[in-house]
């Protein structure tokens, strides 16, 4: 069984999908690998160390595409390259399957096995797996420095004999894995914290973190098997917007992560709730990626309003991409060290999947053409034809 590792088509993205401490392990496993010459330039990591751990290096993009029995990628394929994916393949890599509409389509005509690292369940098993948890931490981390990068005041408490500086106040919107992570951060630095989510359970969490918990009094909230919101609806986030207005307006550092399995993040800072922000302020949209929590937030860029700095920057995590690729490679390895057919391969002494697997079945999104996911199938019905 031979691994693919093709170069990110993203030229902006730094992440690699697998470096050469996971090219041995693979081995191991019963794999050859494969990968595109150049993967790791973008963190200075050459051929030669993947060569070292027993890596194949090709220049030929179509033939990894081509020749590959598993198909290991970082961010969604063009669909054009998808098209060059054997049918024989297992192609797994983040796909965003709400959005991509024209990658699916492809993956449907051409009978290619998709795997979806969004859809890796949320189950203690698949922890060391679980990429959306391993890069949305990061992206947690890296939100703080920007906003401390940013803001014209330090964060902790200094007492100096010119006088004493009042720690900055920052408070995090969002409380799953980024937004914990931000708050664990921001506590780090020394900044008074605060922290909401639209989910009650947790509030427990930002208050195990040393933060204050902002308490909002609003019906219950639709949430999946894996604790992901699926829907808010208006009169919530009326309610929510009132509830967050005093905290808002005594912050210097609003981050917020607030996001909707499966749907645009929600709007929460309305230009209403930034007019109350101090000018010198701090915001940082984490939710850029799929639209962004914050009105007139710009991708990919820091614009000023009213004195209030606005920072859309998205992929996050890209911006530590040693540590990010790091994880996303382990996560990998585990992923499909998993999903072998351990009875089978003892046999062969080379890797086997298990279809049967219940994490497999549960990120499968399509396999010879036909869906895989019966919620995926539902929201594109009628879209693909």
């Amino acid at each position: 069984m031979i691994v693919g590792v093709p170069r990110e088509s993203q030229r902006e993205e730094a992440r690699v999908p697998l470096l050469p401490a996971e090219v041995n392990k693979l081995k191991a496993l019963g794999l050859a690998v494969q990968i595109e010459a150049d993967l790791a330039a973008s963190l200075k990591i050459p051929d030669s160390a993947y060569l070292e751990m027993g890596a194949t290096v090709l220049t030929d993009r179509r033939q990894i595409l081509a020749e590959s029995d598993l198909i290991l990628r970082l961010n969604p394929p063009p669909p054009e390259e998808m098209a060059g994916v054997s049918p024989k393949a297992l192609h797994i890599s983040y796909l965003n399957p709400f959005q991509n509409q024209a990658l699916l389509q492809v993956c449907l005509a051409n009978k290619i096995r998709a795997l979806s690292m969004e859809w890796i369940p949320r189950i203690s098993r698949a922890q060391a797996m679980d990429a959306l948890t391993s890069q949305a931490s990061l992206a947690g981390y890296v939100a703080v420095l920007l906003a401390a990068e940013y803001l014209p005041r330090v964060f902790p408490m200094m007492s100096t004999p010119a006088g004493t500086l009042q720690p900055a106040r920052v408070l995090v919107i969002g409380a799953g894995v980024a937004g914990l992570q931000a708050i664990a951060t921001a506590r780090r630095l020394g900044a008074r914290v605060e922290g909401y989510d639209l989910r009650p359970e947790a509030s427990e969490q930002i208050l195990s973190l040393g933060a204050r918990a902002i308490q909002i009094a609003l019906s219950s909230t639709e949430t999946n098997a894996e604790g992901y919101v699926t829907a808010v609806s208006s009169e919530q986030l009326k309610r929510q917007a009132e509830g967050l207005a005093e905290a808002v307006s005594h912050s210097d550092v609003v981050i917020t992560s607030a996001q909707v399995f499966g749907k645009p993040a929600p709007l929460i800072l309305t230009e209403a709730l930034l007019d109350l922000l101090k000018p010198g302020s701090v915001v940082v949209d984490g939710a850029v990626d799929s639209g962004g929590n914050v009105e007139g937030i710009v991708a990919d860029q820091l614009i000023e309003r009213k004195g209030v700095k606005l920072i859309g920057y998205r992929n996050l995590a890209g911006r530590v991409p040693h540590d990010a690729s790091r994880m996303y490679s382990a996560n990998l390895y585990f992923l499909l060290k998993e999903l072998a057919d351990s009875q089978a391969q003892a046999e062969t002494k080379t890797w086997v999947l298990d279809p049967h697997n219940e994490i497999y079945t549960a990120a499968l999104l399509t396999s010879h053409g036909e869906w895989q996911q019966a919620k995926l199938k539902n929201f594109w019905q009628g879209r693909l034809g």
